[in-house]
């Protein structure tokens, strides 16, 4: 199974956004959207940005930056 994104209820109202992988595991939760069609839309930027998006690190501890 590929990962997913799930619309989900957000309280005390609108909706979120998870980002699963294929075993079941959350990767990323979005802020709130007002109703399913701005997440839905939103959905469709991040599909879109996501593809060609680099990495940047914003980081400006240096415990951030030990791998």
């Amino acid at each position: 199974m590929p990962g997913q994104f799930e619309l989900v209820d957000a309280e005390p109202r609108g909706v979120r956004i998870n980002l699963v992988n294929s075993a079941g595991e959350t990767l990323a939760k979005s802020e709130t959207y007002e109703d399913m069609a701005t997440a839905a839309a939103a959905v469709r930027a991040i599909r879109e940005q996501a593809a060609t998006a680099h990495v940047v690190d914003c980081t400006t501890k240096s415990h951030s930056r030990q791998s």
